[in-house]
Protein backbone atom coordinates (compact mmCIF):
# COMPACT_ATOMS: atom_id res chain seq x y z
CA UNK A 1 0.00 0.00 0.00
CA UNK A 2 2.92 2.46 0.78
CA UNK A 3 4.90 1.75 -2.14
CA UNK A 4 1.88 2.30 -4.36
CA UNK A 5 0.90 5.82 -3.13
CA UNK A 6 4.83 6.25 -3.12
CA UNK A 7 4.60 5.82 -7.10
CA UNK A 8 0.91 7.36 -7.40
CA UNK A 9 2.94 10.25 -5.79
CA UNK A 10 6.03 10.28 -8.04
CA UNK A 11 3.59 9.64 -11.01
CA UNK A 12 2.35 12.83 -9.89
CA UNK A 13 5.51 14.70 -9.47
CA UNK A 14 6.76 13.89 -12.90
CA UNK A 15 3.43 15.14 -14.65
CA UNK A 16 3.58 18.29 -13.01
CA UNK A 17 7.07 19.04 -13.83
CA UNK A 18 6.18 17.90 -17.43
CA UNK A 19 3.56 20.78 -17.67
CA UNK A 20 6.38 23.14 -16.13
CA UNK A 21 8.72 22.55 -18.58
CA UNK A 22 6.26 22.75 -21.95
CA UNK A 23 5.31 26.00 -20.69
CA UNK A 24 8.60 27.56 -20.47
CA UNK A 25 9.11 27.57 -24.15
CA UNK A 26 6.17 30.01 -24.35
CA UNK A 27 8.05 32.39 -21.66
CA UNK A 28 9.82 35.29 -21.89
CA UNK A 29 13.28 34.68 -22.01
CA UNK A 30 14.06 35.56 -17.90
CA UNK A 31 17.02 33.54 -17.45
CA UNK A 32 20.02 33.70 -18.92
CA UNK A 33 20.06 29.57 -18.47
CA UNK A 34 17.26 30.20 -21.06
CA UNK A 35 19.83 29.35 -23.99
CA UNK A 36 22.03 26.78 -22.46
CA UNK A 37 24.16 24.42 -25.23
CA UNK A 38 20.92 25.26 -27.41
CA UNK A 39 21.57 24.85 -30.88
CA UNK A 40 20.27 27.83 -32.93
CA UNK A 41 19.62 29.23 -36.45
CA UNK A 42 19.39 32.99 -35.48
CA UNK A 43 16.90 34.33 -38.11
CA UNK A 44 16.16 38.10 -38.85
CA UNK A 45 13.24 39.92 -39.54
CA UNK A 46 13.39 39.37 -43.12
CA UNK A 47 13.66 35.44 -42.76
CA UNK A 48 17.66 35.24 -43.34
CA UNK A 49 20.01 33.75 -40.83
CA UNK A 50 23.42 33.89 -39.92
CA UNK A 51 25.91 32.68 -41.61
CA UNK A 52 29.76 32.19 -41.69
CA UNK A 53 30.58 33.12 -44.90
CA UNK A 54 31.37 30.21 -47.31
CA UNK A 55 31.31 27.36 -44.71
CA UNK A 56 35.07 28.70 -43.62
CA UNK A 57 36.37 27.45 -40.70
CA UNK A 58 38.95 30.46 -40.35
CA UNK A 59 39.86 33.48 -38.09
CA UNK A 60 38.24 36.36 -39.17
CA UNK A 61 35.44 35.09 -41.55
CA UNK A 62 33.22 37.47 -41.78
CA UNK A 63 29.65 36.39 -40.28
CA UNK A 64 26.74 37.52 -43.13
CA UNK A 65 23.14 37.60 -44.05
CA UNK A 66 22.35 34.65 -45.99
CA UNK A 67 19.29 32.66 -47.16
CA UNK A 68 18.52 29.69 -45.21
CA UNK A 69 19.75 26.44 -46.09
CA UNK A 70 20.58 23.99 -43.17
CA UNK A 71 24.04 24.09 -43.39
CA UNK A 72 25.97 23.77 -40.22
CA UNK A 73 27.65 27.27 -41.00
CA UNK A 74 24.02 28.71 -40.11
CA UNK A 75 23.53 27.10 -36.94
CA UNK A 76 24.96 28.25 -33.49
CA UNK A 77 25.63 26.92 -30.19
CA UNK A 78 24.76 28.88 -26.66
CA UNK A 79 27.78 28.23 -24.48
CA UNK A 80 26.94 29.44 -21.14
CA UNK A 81 29.96 31.70 -20.06
CA UNK A 82 29.46 33.30 -16.26
CA UNK A 83 25.90 35.11 -16.78
CA UNK A 84 27.43 35.47 -20.68
CA UNK A 85 26.81 33.35 -23.28
CA UNK A 86 29.09 32.36 -26.17
CA UNK A 87 27.40 31.71 -29.66
CA UNK A 88 29.46 29.19 -31.31
CA UNK A 89 30.02 28.24 -35.05
CA UNK A 90 28.61 24.59 -35.26
CA UNK A 91 30.56 24.39 -38.37
CA UNK A 92 33.44 26.31 -37.35
CA UNK A 93 33.50 25.98 -33.09
CA UNK A 94 34.73 29.46 -33.15
CA UNK A 95 32.66 31.95 -31.84
CA UNK A 96 30.82 35.17 -33.19
CA UNK A 97 33.03 37.97 -31.59
CA UNK A 98 32.93 41.49 -32.51
CA UNK A 99 35.96 42.22 -34.89
CA UNK A 100 39.38 42.80 -32.96
CA UNK A 101 40.41 45.69 -34.93
CA UNK A 102 37.64 47.73 -33.20
CA UNK A 103 35.55 48.49 -35.98
CA UNK A 104 31.93 47.14 -35.64
CA UNK A 105 31.75 44.08 -37.93
CA UNK A 106 31.30 40.48 -36.58
CA UNK A 107 33.39 37.90 -37.60
CA UNK A 108 34.26 34.42 -36.31
CA UNK A 109 37.28 33.66 -34.12
CA UNK A 110 38.93 30.87 -31.90
CA UNK A 111 37.09 31.06 -29.07
CA UNK A 112 38.21 32.68 -25.57
CA UNK A 113 36.15 32.41 -22.42
CA UNK A 114 37.84 35.74 -21.47
CA UNK A 115 37.40 37.69 -24.47
CA UNK A 116 34.51 39.75 -23.71
CA UNK A 117 33.68 40.60 -27.38
CA UNK A 118 33.03 36.83 -27.57
CA UNK A 119 30.07 37.59 -25.13
CA UNK A 120 26.78 38.24 -26.18
CA UNK A 121 23.28 38.56 -23.79
CA UNK A 122 20.26 37.78 -25.23
CA UNK A 123 17.13 39.92 -24.24
CA UNK A 124 13.36 40.08 -25.25
CA UNK A 125 13.00 42.74 -27.91
CA UNK A 126 9.02 43.70 -27.55
CA UNK A 127 6.11 43.18 -24.91
CA UNK A 128 5.55 39.82 -26.94
CA UNK A 129 9.18 38.41 -27.45
CA UNK A 130 9.50 34.80 -26.60
CA UNK A 131 12.23 32.44 -25.53
CA UNK A 132 12.56 31.85 -29.38
CA UNK A 133 10.75 35.13 -30.82
CA UNK A 134 11.46 39.02 -31.22
CA UNK A 135 14.81 38.86 -29.30
CA UNK A 136 17.53 41.21 -28.79
CA UNK A 137 21.74 40.05 -28.81
CA UNK A 138 23.52 42.56 -27.11
CA UNK A 139 27.52 42.13 -27.42
CA UNK A 140 28.97 42.41 -23.65
CA UNK A 141 32.43 43.88 -24.68
CA UNK A 142 30.35 47.40 -26.52
CA UNK A 143 26.97 46.77 -25.17
CA UNK A 144 25.40 47.04 -28.64
CA UNK A 145 22.87 45.16 -30.09
CA UNK A 146 23.83 42.90 -33.23
CA UNK A 147 22.66 44.37 -36.49
CA UNK A 148 21.24 42.83 -39.52
CA UNK A 149 20.34 44.79 -42.45
CA UNK A 150 18.56 42.06 -44.28
CA UNK A 151 20.72 42.10 -47.63
CA UNK A 152 21.97 39.11 -48.69
CA UNK A 153 25.62 38.52 -48.25
CA UNK A 154 25.55 41.95 -45.98
CA UNK A 155 27.77 41.41 -42.73
CA UNK A 156 26.29 41.70 -39.33
CA UNK A 157 27.65 44.14 -36.78
CA UNK A 158 26.77 45.92 -33.69
CA UNK A 159 25.37 49.23 -33.69
CA UNK A 160 23.23 51.74 -31.78
CA UNK A 161 20.13 52.56 -33.68
CA UNK A 162 17.90 55.59 -33.12
CA UNK A 163 14.59 53.80 -33.76
CA UNK A 164 13.96 52.07 -30.17
CA UNK A 165 12.68 48.83 -31.62
CA UNK A 166 14.89 48.71 -34.41
CA UNK A 167 13.71 45.21 -36.70
CA UNK A 168 17.18 45.14 -38.01
CA UNK A 169 17.99 44.11 -34.18
CA UNK A 170 15.17 42.07 -33.53
CA UNK A 171 15.89 38.18 -34.59
CA UNK A 172 14.24 35.28 -34.09
CA UNK A 173 15.66 31.53 -32.72
CA UNK A 174 14.71 28.57 -35.26
CA UNK A 175 15.95 25.20 -33.98
CA UNK A 176 17.48 23.32 -36.45
CA UNK A 177 17.53 19.53 -35.77
CA UNK A 178 19.70 16.94 -37.40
Amino acid sequence: MRIRTLTTLAATAAVALAGAGATASSALASSPHDYDNAVLQIKTHGGLVLDVEGASTGDGTRVIQWTPNGGDNQRWRFVRIGDHHQIRSVHSNKCLTVALDGSSRVVQWVCSPSRLSQQWDVEPGTVSSTVLNGLTIRSVSTGLPLTATDVLGQQVSVKNSLLGDDPEQVFDFGTSVR
